[in-house]
């Protein structure tokens, strides 16, 4: 699979995207089974007879011709998008010595940075959100139309990232405050006079009570 490829599938994805609009999109991403509706949208597009759908199909065809293993391709780019298959890329790199990980911990230690990295966690997730709903709606469209066969475990795949990284941009956008130096230190007390001793490490006093989204909180605590 060449870079003509990926742009020939990046042109079907466009091609799909304007025969749809956001509800079905949002319908896509709310659905507790992904596929269900993705496979309804591909039949519904199949199945209209318009001037502007022959025109699809024609420009759909010519697209794929050139695609050499257009199933190949399609689960090359799933895996692509699995942050598992990223692990393994970062387990094959040097592994950073004691003092380079501890300076990056307090690197990004400072509120400042913890809601910078919450912004890059969040728009990552949103993009792939959108580039998995994208391929979810595409190969559905290419099986009901015979173009692609056993697709059936890439389809599952693509299910389950939707989800994941729905959930995850979801907590991103989740606008939290964090607890008061006060309550925290009542907190501690009761811990204390029940013998219970938190694990956990104390969060930054001058965090204040500036609402920010769930990520930091997990942040901290890694």
């Amino acid at each position: 699979c060449d870079d003509s490829d990926s742009v020939n599938i990046d042109k079907l994805v466009v091609l799909l995207l304007l025969q749809l609009d956001s509800e079905v999109l949002e319908s896509v991403l709310s659905s507790e089974d992904p596929v269900a509706v993705a496979t309804e949208v591909a039949e519904a597009i199949a199945n209209t007879q318009s001037k502007e759908n022959m025109s699809y199909r024609e420009t759909l065809e010519s697209l794929l011709l050139p695609i050499g293993d257009v199933h190949k391709l399609l689960a090359l780019l799933v895996a692509e998008l699995d942050p598992s298959y990223e692990d393994e890329m970062i387990e094959t790199a040097d592994v950073q010595d004691s003092e380079t990980q501890l300076a990056m911990s307090q690197l990004f230690a400072s509120p400042v940075s913890e809601r910078l990295l919450a912004d890059i966690v969040g728009r990552r997730c949103l993009a792939r959100l959108m580039v998995t709903t994208d391929l979810l709606l595409l190969i559905s469209l290419l099986q009901h139309q015979g173009k692609v066969q056993n697709v059936n475990r890439v389809l599952y795949k693509l299910s389950t990232l939707l989800q994941n990284y729905h959930t995850l941009h979801w907590l991103c956008c989740q606008s939290v405050v964090p607890t008061s130096p006060l309550s925290l230190e009542n907190n501690m007390r009761q811990l204390a006079a029940l013998n219970i001793s938190s694990c956990s490490r104390q969060p930054p006093i001058n965090s204040g009570y500036i609402p920010m989204s769930y990520v930091p909180f997990f942040a901290r605590e890694m």
